[in-house]
């Protein structure tokens, strides 16, 4: 599944996955963001859940942050099982 479109201003458009295919494991997959844009992200949730008055806000911008974060490590570990 691809997402177009940016959570923030400041990524690329296509920030949840790339645009080429790859194969593994025999299905058909498409490159995650890279760890590196993933971290970005959560940082950058971090910066607006430190800026709203809002607590809803707050909770889900810092549960997105985690979820940002959770997804780098992965592509970490898979990048480390791939190498």
């Amino acid at each position: 599944m691809t997402i177009v479109g940016s959570l923030t201003p400041f990524q690329p458009r296509h920030v949840f996955t790339r645009t080429r295919p790859v194969m593994a494991e025999g299905r058909h997959m498409e490159n995650l963001a890279t760890p590196s844009e993933c971290r970005a992200q959560a940082a950058h949730c971090r910066r607006l859940a430190a800026t709203t008055a809002d607590e809803r806000v707050r909770a889900l911008l810092v549960a997105a942050a985690a979820m940002w974060t959770k997804l780098a490590e992965r592509e970490e570990q898979r990048q480390r099982i791939r190498a």
